[in-house]
């Protein structure tokens, strides 16, 4: 039915779109009523019809516990441990590594990406005037609909500065106790 729909609008506003083309509302719905009649693909069962969106799967059931504790960060500590364990490379963070050291991070904003996975803003707390940015990506198993992997496409740092105290980030943390350090 949806398709069905979808065709009628397309069609109306294809006909609307050529001024030179003036066919009317009945020639356009007997167009794409011949079509359906012909057309197998518009015979798609309620199952078909009924998918979910992958970033919906990822995060449409999540609470705000959820936003601020979650496998993203998880994946994005056990990378950043990898790193400095030599395990992995991380070219943007290797110019901070002295710096940085065995520095727990914050997350400082944490939202989903069209595209998939997250993207996170974070700060060291050894060095909290640097904000960083990562895409941690989460692959989706769509019939089941569950998150299967994560993986991180992409650390750097971004432009502005945080503008933030060592002491600043550990107060934060020691007043509202569901932001973590990671």
């Amino acid at each position: 039915m949806k398709k069905i729909l979808f065709f009628i609008l397309a069609a109306t506003l294809c006909a609307a779109c050529q001024p030179k083309n003036k066919q009317s509302a009945a020639d356009v719905m007997a167009g794409v009523e011949g079509l359906c009649e012909s057309c197998e693909e518009c015979e798609a069962s309620d199952e078909e019809m009924n998918f979910k969106p992958l970033n919906e799967i990822r995060f449409g059931s999540w609470s705000d516990q959820d936003w601020l504790d979650n496998d993203y960060f998880r994946h994005l500590r056990k990378h950043i441990d990898k790193w400095l364990a030599g395990e992995v490379e991380c070219p943007e963070l290797e110019k901070y590594k002295a710096q940085i050291g065995e520095s727990r991070f914050v997350i400082i904003n944490a939202e989903p990406f069209v595209l998939g996975g997250m993207f996170i803003d974070f700060a060291f707390v050894e060095v909290p005037n640097l904000l960083f940015q990562v895409n941690v990506y989460s692959d989706v198993d769509e019939e089941k609909a569950v998150v299967t992997d994560y993986s991180v496409r992409a650390i750097k740092l971004a432009d502005d500065k945080a503008p933030f105290t060592k002491e600043h980030i550990l107060h934060i943390i020691k007043e509202h106790p569901e932001n973590k350090l990671w």
